[in-house]
């Protein structure tokens, strides 16, 4: 151990503890970057590592990445993130930092960290989420429902404005300026009805001849 080592006390990373990412070797410690397939049991210490533990760190232990380090949110990964269900409707913010999950069967919405890999919040709901979707400025959570649509405050998780439809919530989607609300009815109502984020006022509904079942949002 380090307490062994003379001069112990007087190095200058005595006893701090660090993880080492696990595409970076320490001898005798799988290296996996997060693949099964390719991992390996390291024979040598990589020089980074050594240079910390000479000035007297504690390595304890490799820290999760994406597969071969090849995307920053998590998507590849054998290592799956425990819920409370299985999951349903699905959107990620736009740093990638937050995956917003609709639980099937239940009245609630998991907030999963992609750094940590774990559900950090719940958003509790009045009924069970068909459809999420951000907003660009990451605020505001707009959930479907199959009574109509939610605008949920992220700040407090408050519900600010609601609005209802004849025809069951598919799919949504917000404009790349965030002021319109693009939600798909199926069932008793084939259509696109374009809502003012604000206030989920319908400011338009587009007549369709057949349900529709994924909407895209693009700048051009």
């Amino acid at each position: 151990g380090i307490e062994k080592r003379p001069g112990a006390r007087t190095l200058p990373l005595y006893g701090v503890p660090f993880a080492v990412k696990d595409s970076i070797d320490v001898q005798g410690v799988p290296t996996t970057l997060s693949c099964p397939g390719y991992a390996y049991v390291a024979s040598t210490t990589a020089p980074v590592v050594r240079r910390l533990l000479d000035a007297g760190g504690l390595y304890v232990g490799k820290t999760n990445l994406d597969q071969f380090a090849t995307g920053l949110n998590g998507t590849r990964t054998p290592y799956t993130i425990p819920l409370d269900g299985p999951a349903g409707a699905m959107s990620m913010n736009g740093s990638g930092t937050r995956i917003y999950t609709a639980i099937r069967g239940k009245s609630v919405i998991d907030v999963v960290d992609t750094e940590q890999y774990a559900v950090v919040q719940r958003i509790a709901l009045d009924s069970e989420a068909t459809a999420i979707a951000i907003s660009p400025g990451e605020d505001a959570l707009y959930v479907g429902t199959p009574n109509g649509v939610l605008a949920i405050d992220l700040g407090n998780e408050r519900v600010r404005a609601r609005t209802a439809f004849l025809g069951s919530v598919v799919d949504i989607a917000v404009s790349p300026n965030a002021d319109e609300l693009y939600v798909a009815l199926a069932g008793l109502q084939h259509a696109v009805a374009v809502l003012d984020t604000a206030t989920l006022r319908t400011a338009n509904i587009i007549s369709l001849k057949a349900d529709p079942t994924k909407l895209l949002a693009a700048s051009y």
